[in-house]
């Protein structure tokens, strides 16, 4: 015989258990017809090939019947069970193998770079078509660590609006590298700080935007400055020269 789960409480009893049919939790007798298999509640009639008929059946009646079988709605489902037991103990030795398996992996090694800071400084605005401006950009490395392949980038797109006209300290190399004119610059030390000065003039009216950015070792990104520039055309109408001001009219 299986176990029976009271559909009133929930208990679970073993029909081999002395007390059977009374429920361990709330003493429901677990024998009553509605509990039986060969009970049909459609009909409330026994469909025992046996005792059909010998006794009066209802949902709750409890006749002394010996054929009496748990139907499903009772009956504790053993393989089910089973098979949420085993599923169980499976998954707490995956977790342990897992567990073992992490802990004789050697530490990953994580990648160490330095980490610096960019600052822009410039004039917003007042900057003049044609007269050189200076921009100045901070560096600072806040970091324990050397940084190697220090990189200041101009957008190409900004040095269509801008004439380039001076880098300094002069850099180690110049080149193209996709939307970026990029300039090299010698490794910096840990907690060093360094100050790059562009000299820039605008090449038309408006507001304009130059954008520049900072890299180092590894294409590591350290950050990134889009600075508005309000640029004016020079009075008089005539472009200044370079570093000079620009040429009144005379009347």
């Amino acid at each position: 015989m299986p176990q029976v789960i009271c559909p009133l409480c929930g208990a679970i009893t073993d029909s081999r258990a002395a007390d059977y049919p009374f429920c361990v939790g709330c003493q429901d007798n677990l024998a009553k017809c509605g509990y039986c298999r060969w009970y049909s509640p459609a009909t409330a009639v026994c469909t025992h090939p046996v005792v059909a008929g010998v006794f009066e059946v209802s949902e709750t009646a409890t006749p002394p019947c010996v054929y009496h079988t748990p139907n499903e709605r009772v009956v504790v489902r053993r393989r089910l069970l089973e098979w949420m037991v085993w599923a169980l103990v499976g998954l707490v030795l995956v977790s342990l193998v897992l567990g073992v398996v992490r802990l004789r992996e050697p530490e990953a090694r994580v990648p160490r770079t330095a980490k610096l800071e960019l600052v822009v400084e410039a004039t917003y605005e007042g900057a003049v078509v044609g007269r050189p401006d200076a921009v100045t950009a901070v560096i600072s490395n806040t970091s324990a660590l050397r940084a190697d392949d220090v990189r200041f980038e101009i957008a190409k797109r900004s040095l269509e609006e801008f004439e380039l006209v001076s880098v300094s300290p002069r850099p180690t190399e110049r080149k193209e590298q996709g939307m970026w004119e990029v300039f090299g610059f010698p490794p910096m030390r840990p907690l060093e700080q360094r100050r790059i000065v562009l000299e820039v003039a605008p090449k038309k009216a408006g507001t304009l935007h130059l954008q520049v950015r900072l890299v180092s070792d590894g294409n590591v990104f350290h950050g990134m400055a889009d600075l508005p520039v309000i640029a004016e055309e020079a009075r008089g109408g005539k472009r200044p020269a370079r570093g000079g001001r620009a040429e009144e009219k005379q009347r």
